[in-house]
């Protein structure tokens, strides 16, 4: 998967903005993603898929931010030769740094690739009837604060197929701006996998469904 590092990293530069793709603890991708707990999360993915082999994979995110995961999505499927689908529900205006979302969206399409774009809070059920059924992965990654997060659970756990992920399951403790690992404890998941380079802050979980 080493390649597949730089091939993100490139359709990030190309579609979004630069990026200069660094290891260890510090951000990239505009500060969003550590990147060695990223592509780790991407390793379990392809290992998943290995074991569990697909023609298609429908993926969900909560809360998209620039679009880097739909991207990485795109390169892992095309060097899979798998087909795919991407569906988000971001509230666009509740941050101008979204905007670039926008292009991942016109790159899914110039591609004939199915790109869902739900611009909305993501805590109103409704919204279900505008998404599939199902999803294979399904990434929570919106609003961090533990009620929020308990309610996106609430909501889009049971359509997730093959593994729910997580973002910033980081600190573990009860914090009143993120309380995303608490959220999950609460709502009867457990973490089969706990991504995390510096302990105190960040960090991917994967729940395999």
């Amino acid at each position: 998967m080493n390649n597949f590092r730089y091939s993100v990293a490139n359709a990030y530069s190309r579609v979004v903005e630069p990026v200069n793709l660094h290891e260890g603890p510090g951000t990239s991708f505009n500060g969003s993603q550590i990147p060695d707990e990223f592509f780790t999360a991407w390793d379990f993915i392809d290992n998943f898929y290995t074991n569990n082999p697909t023609k298609h994979i429908s993926f969900l995110e909560i809360g998209a931010y620039k679009g880097l995961w739909a991207l990485a999505l795109s390169e892992f499927c095309n060097q899979k030769g798998l087909s795919y689908e991407y569906a988000t529900v971001t509230y666009m205006e509740q941050d101008a740094n979204n905007n670039p979302l926008y292009n991942v969206q016109k790159y899914y399409e110039d591609n004939n690739i199915k790109f869902n774009l739900i611009n909305s809070p993501s805590q109103d059920k409704s919204l279900l009837e505008r998404l599939n059924p199902r999803y294979n992965i399904v990434f929570i990654d919106g609003d961090h604060s533990y009620n929020m997060v308990l309610e996106d659970i609430a909501i889009y756990a049971p359509i997730a197929t093959d593994m729910i992920l997580f973002h910033d399951i980081r600190p573990k403790q009860p914090n009143p701006s993120c309380g995303v690992y608490l959220a999950i404890n609460d709502s009867g998941l457990e973490l089969h996998e706990e991504i995390v380079v510096d302990g105190d802050w960040m960090g991917i979980g994967i729940h395999y469904v």
